[in-house]
């Protein structure tokens, strides 16, 4: 019986660790679907267009250290971030960033499907910086 047990056990665990596995996937198969990633070149190009609107999606507090030029500021972390990006962009595309690229591919995911076209800056406002492009403080 305790074999039985532990046997049931190990199984139980294995189709958790499996389940999530497939989930893991699932999401990254997704992660690029609805926007576009772009270097800092094409994303400098990209915000210059009229169509586009420059969205940091960093805290409030990284934004004040410096920015895009040009960029407003809607925390991703704000529960009310989708509503505000619409409400901002008003049926123009976005071009998103943050520090690294991660929390801007986050938030393009969240925004997919209710925005035409989305942007999204590779590396972040760290490679903006890196290629020294203009900051604004």
């Amino acid at each position: 019986m305790i074999y039985n047990i532990k046997k049931m056990k190990e199984k139980i665990i294995s189709l958790f660790i499996l389940t999530q596995l497939i989930v893991a996937i699932q999401v990254c198969a997704q992660s690029t679907a609805g926007f576009t990633s772009q270097s800092v070149k094409e994303f400098s190009q990209t915000i210059l267009s009229k169509n586009v609107v420059l969205i940091d999606v960093r805290t409030a507090e990284e934004f004040q250290t410096g920015h895009i030029k040009g960029a407003i500021n809607i925390d991703m972390h704000d529960p009310q971030f989708v509503n505000k990006v619409l409400k901002t962009i008003k049926g123009k595309d976005a071009a998103l960033y943050c520090r690294s690229g991660h929390r801007s591919k986050i938030a393009a995911n969240a925004l997919n499907g209710k925005i035409k076209t989305i942007y999204e800056l590779v590396s972040g406002f760290n490679s903006w910086m890196a290629a020294g492009m203009p900051v604004s403080k």
